[in-house]
């Protein structure tokens, strides 16, 4: 809504402060009730305190490799938000498991990192299900800040550089999904791209860390690069705004821009009609077959982070292992 993204707060936002109110005193409560049974492995959660796309999924697949790369073996867990399939929870995905299964973002981590991946709403279940099932160090959450059914050890904060934290007011009244104070027991914050003014962070923090945008140029089904400069852009993400701004940072001309909620699947029209190129994003290619579109071509998003969120990151969740581990040892 854009009124949650104005300078100065709007009428629409102070009708709709009591319902702000009533959301702060639950989410409050169930932060309270939290689950704090930790697991055998430390639990990871990958966030963001406002509705929509804040880079959650690219950090991921960052922080995923990144371990993988020190030989940690990492598990990810997920609601699998966007399934449309009903299937027995907890599901832990194969190459054979289908968005329509298991949603697009669960299905994009596997495929860009390996992983094991285990999807189910209650992220407590998926948590033990993996751990139960999968042989792994380290789990991090897709999501999960708000869910307190889930114990974790580390909080991973995303926020995306340009529109932050809006107004700062809960929902409905702004984008809010706990208040402002949350930020203070956070481990880290991560901005998609460099801050739009400076961020106001508790002495705690000290400061955050800005993950640069990647891109690779748009290519199709056969690897081929997209040469020409004029084309049409289709998406169902949660910040559309951010992937046309990407798109047109890289020199393309947009003609035509068709804008779906987040997770939907676009309409075969869409992909089929389009007279110029159409450029979709990775989130939207897992639930394509595009060697069937010859003209649809896939933007790939990367992550770079300073190394020394690198370096202090990696340590913290290297202790943790270390720590659990030392723990489940003593115990046998």
């Amino acid at each position: 809504m854009k009124f949650w993204y104005q300078t100065n707060i709007g009428w629409q936002a102070f009708c709709l402060s009591p319902l702000s109110a009533l959301v702060r005193r639950l989410t409050d409560k169930r932060r309270r009730q939290r689950n704090q049974t930790a697991y055998q492995a430390p639990v990871v959660v990958v966030g963001n305190l406002t509705v929509g796309g804040t880079g959650k999924t690219p950090m991921i697949i960052w922080l995923v490799t990144a371990l993988q790369q020190q030989g940690i073996r990492v598990g990810v867990v997920s609601r699998g938000y966007g399934a449309t399939q009903k299937v027995n929870y907890p599901v832990s995905l194969t190459a054979q498991s289908s968005v329509a299964q298991v949603g697009d973002e669960p299905k994009l981590i596997q495929l860009r990192t390996g992983c094991q991946v285990v999807v189910d709403p209650d992220r407590d279940c998926a948590v033990r299900y993996l751990l139960q099932q999968h042989e792994v160090d380290v789990v991090i959450s897709d999501d999960g800040m708000q869910h307190y059914g889930m114990h974790r050890d580390l909080e991973l904060l995303m926020v995306d550089a340009k529109r932050l934290f809006g107004n700062q007011k809960l929902l409905p009244a702004g984008p809010l999904r706990e208040s402002m104070a949350r930020l203070a027991s956070v481990d880290f914050i991560v901005t998609k791209g460099q801050p739009s003014r400076e961020l106001i962070l508790p002495e705690a923090l000290q400061l955050s860390y800005a993950a640069n945008l990647t891109f690779t140029p748009p290519t199709n089904a056969e690897g081929k690069s997209l040469t020409e400069k004029t084309i049409n852009l289709a998406s169902a993400i949660g910040n559309f705004d951010s992937f046309v701004a990407s798109v047109e940072a890289l020199g393309f001309q947009i003609a035509e821009r068709h804008r779906f909620n987040d997770h939907d699947f676009i309409p075969e029209s869409i992909l089929s009609d389009s007279k110029l190129p159409l450029v979709i994003t990775e989130k939207d290619a897992v639930k394509i077959n595009l060697e069937n579109y010859p003209n649809l071509y896939v933007l790939k998003l990367d992550f770079e982070l300073p190394e020394a969120f690198k370096v202090n990151i990696l340590s913290k969740i290297e202790a943790l292992i270390h720590e659990k581990s030392s723990h489940h040892s003593s115990t046998l």
